[in-house]
């Protein structure tokens, strides 16, 4: 199949209709959270390594507070950070800089003097961080590392049943019955069916890299105690109810929250209608009297129409002291203090009338309530007063989901934000994970495919050579449709100096763990090669004329050749006839030859400055812009996503040669 470039038109997978409101571009632009190597930042005279945070125009150590300030090193990676731009690429981004032509050049009568030539520069400076971003993918081979994933095993001789870590090198693939395999459903039948499983991770203050783990079925809470490293998985308890013997019952948990900074479990029972708070500290930081147990704190709820009763309170989230419900009787959102006051009430009959809710996750760096429908429609709420502050809808392509014989449909489940980044999110479903920028809120990065490939042995269904096993045993029959993932069944357990997400999936047959760096692939040969900084390039205090002028072109024409002799690769995607709408998926990095760069050479370099008897005015000055506007598209239309193969759309009619 011939190899195409993308147009600026073609967007698989997304919802081009919709466009982020000035609101949400604003808030989401306003602080950011990351992790540098080095080379960014500047703590007391040296090189920062660690976590940032950025706010209120200021940078700080960690991820949270804003104690310890730190000084910006210019480069071309801080002009991004400290900016409203976002390293965002992916194989889907359409490659287009901030400015046009028209933006860059002088109009009939505008002043010519170095105020109005550096404004200019400025715009084209803007326009090469473009370049430069693009020149940046966010990593297709997800996950990072897939680590392990744990199974129920039994012992022979007791035939006592134990979790199990197993590492990614022994496989289980269909054939036939492993004995020493125990379905989840044999541990308790409430693990058969995931639909109200929801999972929470809380991190112990006393251990280090030890967390506890809280399942919920529906009639029953359990916890485990597990490490970082995948080594341990001890049960701790399991409680069918609170109080004394469990003397109050739950009837149906539908769903569970935490504020993980005070070890505060809130427990939602939908039949009940009720949300208890309970306290969990001597569970997760393991109490020295070596008692383990669920403390009631306070209930709030009842049946009724007061603020503080419910009719159908099905989901609960906990964010920035705050607790919120959602009732799906009076399709309402409530807001509580975490003493249980009543705050404030969010109603909208049609929204939810039209979409049926999901989940609802809390943002703390943007304090933004993302709600999540049925429908994968996105609600954003601002969440101190719920004023609205935007609506997007993903894309269906990457949800249809079909297996031949079975054809179920692919539901969502809830959105997760990334611990290591602020603008990484993911999306689960009922079958994957999904990959995407906070900013461009639908523009799919990749995705986690779950599901075992019938005719392969890899557990997971992706494109990397690198999971696939060398020790293989059977343990079921042949199964198209094995894994469901629970209700809310991902969780991010967050650190304070691991530079990467490390995530826990449940599903109804196995654990899974896996990391995610959240890196960018670079299409150069060096990350950060060494360009001409914007300071270096603006118009100083130096007399304006054409030799100043030609010297602040040639540094910045320096970068752009700069740029050209270190571009080595570009990206590859291919559509997967696998799916029934012919995903796009990333395929490979292809090495560029000397012909994808032939028309790059700066062999004449005239036509990029101003002759010595030349008259410095606009129609001189537009001249120079052109051109050099016109080599950055040049390197723009050499980073596009190149592709294999044609996506079918629906319906249409396809006529095949005999």
């Amino acid at each position: 199949m011939p190899v195409n470039d993308i147009s600026t038109k073609f967007y698989v997978g997304q919802d081009l209709n919709n466009t982020s409101s000035q609101d949400y571009k604003d808030i989401t632009a306003s602080k950011k959270m990351a992790y540098t190597d080095g080379g960014e930042f500047e703590f007391n005279g040296n090189n920062y390594v660690g976590y940032y945070n950025y706010t209120n125009g200021l940078f700080y150590k960690t991820k949270n507070t804003q104690e310890d300030k730190l000084n910006l090193v210019e480069n071309i990676n801080t002009d991004i950070i400290n900016s409203t731009k976002n390293k965002d690429r992916t194989i889907f981004s359409v490659l287009n800089p901030s400015y046009n032509l028209d933006d860059l050049l002088f109009k009939p009568n505008e002043i010519i003097n170095k105020n109005s030539i550096n404004f200019k520069l400025n715009l084209l400076y803007e326009n090469f961080i473009d370049l430069y971003i693009f020149a940046n993918v966010s990593n297709p081979l997800i996950p990072t590392d897939y680590n392990k994933y744990a199974v129920l095993s039994a012992n022979d001789n007791t035939g006592e049943v134990n979790w199990e870590w197993v590492s990614t090198n022994k496989r289980f693939i269909s054939g036939g019955l492993d004995p020493s395999v125990v379905k989840l459903s044999a541990y308790n039948e409430g693990f058969a069916d995931v639909t109200d499983t929801n999972i929470l991770t809380i991190n112990s203050t006393k251990t280090q890299d030890e967390y506890s783990l809280f399942v919920n079925t529906s009639a029953f809470l359990f916890v485990y105690q597990l490490d970082r490293n995948d080594t341990m998985f001890d049960f701790v308890l399991s409680a069918t109810g609170l109080g004394e013997n469990d003397q109050l019952s739950f009837r149906k948990v539908t769903s569970i929250a935490a504020d993980k900074e005070k070890d505060i479990l809130y427990i939602n029972d939908r039949n009940l209608n009720q949300v208890f708070k309970t306290d969990v500290k001597t569970i997760v930081n393991k109490d020295r009297t070596g008692e383990r147990k669920i403390k009631l704190l306070d209930t709030i709820g009842g049946e009724g129409f007061e603020n503080t009763n419910f009719n159908g309170n099905s989901y609960i989230e906990y964010g920035n002291k705050n607790l919120f419900v959602y009732d799906e009787v009076d399709m309402s959102i409530k807001k509580f203090s975490e003493e249980f006051v009543f705050k404030l009430k969010y109603a909208n009959k049609k929204l939810f009338n039209e979409n049926k809710f999901v989940s609802m996750t809390y943002n703390k760096t943007f304090d933004l309530l993302f709600v999540l429908t049925e429908t994968y429609k996105i609600l954003v709420l601002n969440a101190n007063n719920f004023d609205q502050v935007d609506e997007y809808t993903f894309g269906k392509n990457p949800f249809e989901f079909s297996i031949p014989l079975i054809g179920k449909i692919e539901l969502p489940r809830k959105i997760i934000f990334s611990e290591n980044h602020s603008n990484i999110y993911y999306l689960q479903t009922t079958k994957n994970i999904y990959k995407y920028f906070v900013n461009t809120q639908n523009e799919n990065i990749e995705k986690f495919t779950i599901d075992i490939n019938f005719d392969s042995v890899n557990l997971w269904n992706t494109v990397f050579k690198k999971f696939s096993a060398y020790e293989v045993e059977w343990d079921e029959l042949p199964d198209y449709d094995k894994f469901t993932l629970a209700a809310t069944g991902l969780e991010i357990i967050g650190s304070d100096t691991e530079k990467e997400d490390k995530l826990l999936l449940w599903s109804n047959k196995r654990i899974f763990s896996f990391s995610e760096d959240n890196n960018f692939l670079s299409l150069l040969n060096t990350n950060r090669p060494n360009f001409y900084k914007r300071s270096e390039i603006l118009i100083d205090k130096e007399y304006f004329n054409n030799i100043t002028f030609n010297s602040t072109i040639y540094r910045y024409l320096f970068n752009l050749n700069l740029f050209a002799s270190n571009v080595n690769k570009k990206l590859l995607a291919q559509f997967d006839t696998i799916e029934t709408d012919g995903y796009l998926r990333f395929k490979e990095f292809l090495e560029l030859i000397h012909n994808d760069k032939i028309d790059l050479d700066l062999n004449e370099q005239k036509q990029f400055f101003v002759g010595v008897n030349e008259t410095l005015n606009g129609n001189t000055l537009n001249r120079v812009i052109e051109e050099l506007f016109n080599y950055q598209n040049k390197l723009i239309n050499l980073l596009r996503t190149k592709r294999i193969g044609e996506r079918i759309p629906l319906l249409k009619t396809v006529i095949l040669d005999k």
